[in-house]
Order: C-alpha cells, then sequence, then structure tokens
C-alpha cells in the first residue's frame, strides 16, 4: 500500500524528466521524442508525482525492454478541456490483438515470474494501470501502424 500525495504536478515537466533521464543512458538504436501539444503552456495535475513519474518510466522502459533491435520512442503530453493526456508510442515490434483486446477490455493484468526468478513479465503494465486507476483516469492500449503500440492514457486537471 501505498498513500497518494497529491500535489501540483506539471505533467509536460515532469515527462521531460523522464525522457532525459532515459537520454542520458540510451543506447544507439532507440530514439526518444518529446512533442507537447502547446510548447511553453504548463499542464496541470492534481497527482501524486513519484507515481506519475513511475507510469511513463515503466511504459517507456516497456518499449525498449520489448525492442532490443531499438525503436523510435515518442512522448505526447497535452490536454483537452478537463484532461491531461499522455500518449508513448514506439516503433517496435506491438502487442499482438488478442492481447490488446485483453488489456483494452479492463481485466486484470497477470504477471509471470522466469524460471530464474529474476525477472518478472507483466509488473510494469500492472502498475501503470494502478498508477492510473488511482488517478480516475482511463488508460487505452492501440496498435502503432504500420508497426509498434501506442498506450494512451487521460487523467483530470486540477
Amino acid at each position: 500500500m501505498y498513500a497518494l500525495k497529491k500535489n501540483t504536478v506539471n505533467a509536460v515537466e515532469l515527462t521531460r524528466q523522464v525522457a532525459s533521464e532515459f537520454l542520458n543512458e540510451l543506447p544507439e538504436q532507440y530514439e526518444i521524442e518529446i512533442v507537447e501539444d502547446s510548447p511553453g503552456k504548463p499542464v496541470l495535475l492534481n497527482s501524486d508525482d513519484f507515481l506519475l513519474y513511475r507510469m511513463l518510466r515503466n511504459l517507456v522502459g516497456n518499449s525498449i525492454t520489448h525492442n532490443p533491435d531499438g525503436c523510435k520512442i515518442t512522448l505526447y503530453v497535452g490536454s483537452d478541456v478537463d484532461c491531461c493526456l499522455f500518449e508513448i508510442s514506439d516503433t517496435g515490434c506491438g502487442i499482438a490483438t488478442p492481447q490488446l483486446s485483453l488489456l483494452n477490455g479492463g481485466m486484470p493484468i497477470s504477471s509471470t515470474q522466469e524460471e530464474n526468478n529474476v525477472t518478472e513479465h507483466g509488473l510494469g503494465l500492472k502498475i501503470v494501470c494502478q498508477i492510473v486507476k488511482v488517478h480516475h483516469g482511463k488508460l487505452y492500449f492501440l496498435k502503432n501502424s504500420p508497426h509498434g503500440l501506442i498506450v494512451k492514457i487521460s487523467l483530470p486537471l486540477k
């Protein structure tokens, strides 16, 4: 259990922090791009900055982990009338349609531990879902054409 520590969070700045952390140690076969809906305009949320940071970090980390040959990762941040919008997309191998249906169907995400008991597969997405839920947001998984994955998150604005 973790008690939410809500405060004012600038989603744009948080997205930049996550991207810059990866850029400092990213292998050359990966590229990270940040796209802002309204450059220079903050997008303010009343949320737990640690959890949102972890959410974005898990999604970028998944793109890297599941695409060892490299890909382009785009982090979009913006807003509409009453929501902050995050979109994390990559040009990697994507997820098969049956798994996308399960992810979008609201079914609990299970994690599996590999035989070596070191790597737990699926835990990152499970945590992402929990973070979105505790912030009363919405989460969608889509295919990125021609290949790759798009994760869309909408969270209520402050």
